[in-house]
């Protein structure tokens, strides 16, 4: 075993630290001891005790930790050396977690439609944006109105009037019930709205079409009832509107939907003498004159044709730039005769 040698002289000191700190000796260091302890054990004993007062570790004291060198073992070339971590704050309750914030349905126009999503994604740990104020109730109101879509408005448009002069062509005659027979109607430039379609007759009896000239909207139907006791066979062979609605006696009726603007010519195909003229028109604005040939027709703004149709004539064109009030005089010259020759629905001569 090693032997230490001791420097100084063996007092009370020196023993209580040898003691302490557990050092190996020589045998003689150790006679040495054990003659001091047996000539004087009461001095050996108390310096034992105050050796271990003094080089006991203080309470208060801490020990340093292996990860944190100490400040005489920092680098020199660690030119800022970082500072010691705070202390830890006592720990708290958690503050209460703020209530979630309202969300607001967005407004969207039309009738029964469900609230829009916003699709904003949220990201983990972005900052929340700022939200707007929640409007007042009558201001959503306001914006809800302003999302619906306007309703159509009818454009102030101005009246067309005038007189129809008739003036019956080489050997045509003419009466007064010419008149009632003309039709004057407005095409708008810029396209007319859809017309209504109804329902309308058109009577055989005595051997005629009863009324002979009709006017209706593009979609309608018309019936054919029989008035008379014989049989009749209404039928047409005119482009757009061909039909044989058969043979059917007295208080039979047959019908036929118009779905194609123009002239279709009605006739029997058992008496070639019964004729009449349906006038089918894709627009709203037409009229007829009175017997004086005065006639007044409300119509749009905007430039137009103003068309004057009878069923002896030929068909006028008048060109509008736009609604006036200075009356217009149309003139017609009737070239056809009351009825025109046609052949029966099998295309042969009666």
């Amino acid at each position: 075993m090693e032997s230490i040698t001791l420097r100084r002289p063996l007092h009370a000191q020196g023993i209580a630290r040898l003691s302490f700190w557990g050092f190996s000796m020589t045998t003689r260091d150790a006679q040495a001891l054990r003659f001091a302890f047996v000539q004087r054990p009461h001095v050996v004993l108390m310096c034992i005790a105050l050796a271990a007062c003094s080089t006991a570790p203080h309470p208060k004291s801490q020990t340093p930790t292996a990860s944190a060198p100490a400040a005489s073992e920092v680098s020199p070339h660690t030119a800022n050396p970082a500072p010691p971590a705070p202390a830890a704050a006592p720990a708290t309750s958690p503050p209460p977690s703020p209530p979630p914030p309202e969300t607001h349905a967005a407004l969207t126009p039309g009738k029964g439609s469900s609230p829009a999503s916003t699709g904003t994604k949220k990201t983990p740990g972005a900052k929340k944006p700022a939200e707007l104020p929640t409007p007042p109730a009558k201001d959503a109101a306001v914006t809800n109105e302003k999302l619906k879509p306007a309703p159509a408005t009818t454009v102030a448009g101005g009246k067309l009037s005038g007189r129809i002069d008739l003036v019956a062509g080489t050997g045509q005659q003419l009466s007064a019930a010419d008149l009632t027979d003309t039709t004057i109607y407005f095409v708008p430039s810029a396209g007319a709205p859809h017309p209504k379609p109804g329902r309308f007759n058109i009577y055989t009896r005595e051997k005629q079409f009863d009324p002979a000239t009709l006017v209706i909207p593009v979609g309608s139907t018309v019936s054919f009832p029989n008035k008379d006791q014989i049989l009749h066979n209404v039928f047409s062979i005119t482009s757009g509107a061909t039909f044989d609605l058969g043979l059917y006696g007295e208080g039979g009726s047959a019908e036929y939907t118009f779905k194609t603007p123009g002239l279709a010519l009605i006739n029997c195909n058992v008496h070639q003498a019964m004729q009449a003229n349906v006038l089918v028109l894709d627009t709203p604005y037409f009229g007829h004159p009175d017997k004086d040939g005065q006639f007044q027709l409300d119509v749009p703004a905007g430039a137009g044709s103003l068309m004057v149709w009878h069923p002896r004539a030929a068909i006028q064109t008048k060109l509008i730039a736009a609604a006036t009030a200075d009356p217009l005089t149309l003139r017609l010259v009737l070239t056809k005769p009351r009825v025109v020759q046609h052949l029966n629905k099998e295309r042969k001569v009666y």
